[in-house]
């Protein structure tokens, strides 16, 4: 995965570098312009083990996401992102009573996130370097089932519906994140984004996540 991942970078830089040689500099305003852009954002395998021994092994996952934001200046872009994603992880969890036995869990951890987020682009041109930092709110959700809940939800086309539905193991927690790389205009209205940041999550056991990033986007 990491090898792919890097073959991929090197080869968005040489077609970042032709761009450059075709565009120049021309046109790459972005100041006073608006930005959207899908984005990805690959979570790399991590272990962590809580205080009473519990343990966690996410495998890695490519996670989907997009932005919008508008730009400030050529410098400045402040806007928000919503990102999804659903790693594949093993888990052991040790039980508070001894008596009990060790629980094992193989399921897939998904999570979804809103943050608003600032990018700072130093300087103007075809390729240029970035950092960028966000902030805002994360769900968690193991998918391993704590019980059975009931209510009642609208359909499109059908109405309001009763039942049954199952209840599992997660949480709501704040989240924020840190990472730089370089953005690549291949014209005055398209852009590739290549990045590696770091994201803390709000929870004791749980350090966070290194995710190497790559987006696709436009300028109106």
């Amino acid at each position: 995965m990491k090898r792919t991942l890097l073959v991929l970078a090197i080869l968005m830089m040489v077609f970042a570098g032709l761009a450059e040689a075709q565009y120049g500099t021309r046109n790459q305003t972005r100041a006073g312009r608006w930005e959207a852009s899908l984005q990805t954002r690959t979570t790399f395998n991590k272990d962590f083990t809580d205080e009473g021994g519990s343990t966690v092994s996410l495998d890695s996952d490519l996670g989907w996401g997009f932005g919008f934001g508008y730009n400030f200046s050529d410098q400045f872009n402040l806007g928000v992102l919503f990102s999804w994603r659903s790693n594949p992880y093993t888990a052991s969890i040790v039980p508070e009573d001894e008596n009990e036995s060790v629980e094992n869990y193989n399921s897939y951890l998904d999570t979804s996130t809103f943050m608003l987020s600032g990018r700072w682009t130093p300087i103007k041109g075809a390729i240029s370097p970035y950092v960028e930092g966000g902030i805002g709110w994360i769900n968690i959700d193991t998918n391993i089932v704590a019980g059975v809940g009931s209510g009642c939800w609208y359909y499109p086309w059908v109405g309001y519906v009763c039942g049954n539905y199952p209840v599992t193991y997660g949480k709501d927690t704040s989240a924020w994140d840190l990472g730089a790389g370089v953005n690549l205009m291949v014209s005055a209205s398209m852009f590739f984004r290549v990045g590696y940041e770091h994201a803390w999550v709000n929870l004791d056991s749980y350090d966070g996540a290194d995710m190497f990033r790559l987006d696709f986007g436009g300028l109106f």
